[in-house]
């Protein structure tokens, strides 16, 4: 049952529930509709850095990517011509059709407003690509064109604007499942034909492909994707099929990597649960590098990925346990899917400091000395800094 915060008394003090009972989810703006994927940020700024590296490569070393495009060709020119035939056929049919079932399985879920998205990408995508394209031929250099399109004649297209499109709709889309494999195979075929017709040279489909890319994700980060983040109750299900029965499960805020939940199972005892979520995977990459140059020391910022985030902490809390430091034990750690995971740990009553400070309620010298001996047992195994 999903509810709201103001159903429930602000303090633990609800009695335990019964087996037979339905659990109780609250967890109000914990889990926002569209979500700005760090992530996606990041691997924007990569796809834009590697387009101008590789027009860069292509200038500076011509004779280089001439020769990689001419070692393809002779490649290509071995290969059956039933077989070469096979894949044309099957790419051009692909780059028309990838679309447009796309299209129709988006309306059939009832997604217009992604279809929407993903098409103003794809001609934004396309657009782009004739405009680098026209710009490349009135004012690159000879050597530039040259690496780009593989010839000295102007009037040649070497970006692919229908492509880029593809890329940009497909990136848009955030495509799972078996659907995301065909349309990988698909895109994957199309590649390998247009370097089998040698109409294109590599440097320009690729660059061709991180147009569509860097759009799809400007978009995606600009206007926000759908969230895939497991509800609440899927957590609540999840624990009670791990052995700890849960009546009620609140949430208690939002972090930089997901959410934290209270909890209650169906004998009292109390769980603090803590998610992560796969949506906000690369959450806070610049303060994390900055740390790194500055440090010149590993990551200490909990992990790159979800599944090194949850590593992380795992780790840092039996570590803490170990060394008989006053940190929550754990109690789980499980994946939820593909994307979340859930650790559970004892519930330890009390305010924090800064609820303290807020509330004007006065931090004694016992409350400090046994902070400060805890941060010690942690500093002595090495565990805090």
């Amino acid at each position: 049952m999903l509810s709201g915060w103001n159903k429930m008394p602000p303090k633990w003090d609800y009695p335990p529930m019964s087996m037979n009972e339905p659990t109780m989810v609250i967890e109000d703006g914990v889990i926002p509709r569209r979500v700005r994927r760090p992530l996606d940020l990041v691997r924007l700024v990569g796809a834009v850095a590697a387009i101008a590296a590789i027009l860069t490569f292509a200038t500076i070393a011509v004779e280089t990517v001439s020769g990689l495009d001419a070692d393809v060709a002779d490649s290509a020119s071995k290969l059956p011509s039933f077989v070469a035939l096979i894949v044309g056929v099957t790419s051009g049919f692909s780059q028309l059709l990838l679309p447009t079932g796309l299209a129709v399985t988006m309306l059939n879920a009832r997604r217009g407003r992604l279809l929407a998205e993903a098409t103003s990408a794809f001609i934004v995508a396309a657009i782009l690509a004739v405009v680098l394209t026209s710009v490349a031929r009135s004012a690159s250099s000879q050597d530039f064109w040259f690496a780009l399109a593989g010839t000295k004649d102007r009037t040649f297209d070497p970006l692919q604007p229908l492509l880029s499109g593809i890329f940009a709709f497909v990136t848009v889309s955030r495509l799972r499942g078996s659907i995301a494999r065909i349309s990988a195979t698909i895109l994957a075929l199309t590649l390998l034909a247009d370097l089998i017709s040698g109409n294109f040279t590599v440097a320009a489909q690729a660059v061709s492909v991180l147009i569509g890319w860097a759009i799809g994700l400007a978009f995606r980060y600009a206007i926000g994707t759908p969230t895939v983040r497991p509800r609440g109750i899927a957590i609540a299900n999840l624990l009670t099929a791990s052995g700890f029965p849960i009546n009620v499960l609140r949430a208690t805020g939002s972090t930089d990597r997901g959410r934290r939940y209270a909890a209650v199972t169906t004998i009292g005892e109390r769980i603090q649960v803590v998610v992560f979520d796969r949506d906000l995977e690369g959450a806070g990459v610049l303060p994390r590098w900055w740390r790194i140059l500055r440090l010149r020391d590993e990551d200490a910022l909990g992990g790159w990925s979800m599944r090194e985030t949850v590593e992380r902490a795992a780790l840092m809390a039996y570590a803490g346990n170990e060394a008989g430091a006053p940190v929550p034990r754990l109690r789980l750690v499980k994946t939820l899917g593909s994307d979340a995971a859930v650790l559970a740990y004892d519930w330890v009553d009390g305010p924090t400091f800064e609820t303290m400070v807020k509330t004007e309620e006065e931090i004694t010298d016992e409350m400090l000395d046994s902070a400060w001996s805890g941060l010690e047992q942690l500093h002595k195994h090495g565990i805090a800094h």
